[in-house]
């Protein structure tokens, strides 16, 4: 995974992307749009080392995009947070570690939407 930029417009655009190897082909995704301002989900602490934000791990255990998450209402999210529970619950073949991030990342930002967790 790496931070990778894009000049588009006159701008510099913001991608968290991944490298992964299909076949005997090299091939680069983007995981990520950060946009033209990477401060807003970014942390640097110094150095040459970043912290991501919850924003890449929501959309990964979410698997749907950021805005999508930021735009759904509560009922919507809280109907996918479900589903996505039942797929990553322990009972289910799924890893513990998975679903409590996940339930704690779908706390958060429900909190952040002004609701309380259901």
């Amino acid at each position: 995974m790496y931070l990778a930029q894009e000049w588009i417009k006159q701008q510099t655009h913001y991608y968290i992307r991944e490298t992964f190897q299909e076949g005997s082909q090299s091939k680069s995704r983007i995981l990520f749009d950060l946009g033209t301002d990477p401060a807003q989900y970014i942390i640097y602490p110094g150095g040459k080392g970043y912290y991501f934000d919850e924003v890449v791990e929501a959309s990964r255990l979410f698997e749907t995009t950021w805005e999508n998450l930021r735009q759904m209402d509560s009922n919507t999210f809280t109907r996918l947070y479900r589903k996505q529970a039942l797929k990553f619950h322990p009972d289910q073949g799924g890893s513990h570690k998975t679903f409590v991030k996940l339930t704690k990342l779908y706390e958060n930002l429900m909190k952040k939407k002004g609701h309380k967790p259901s």
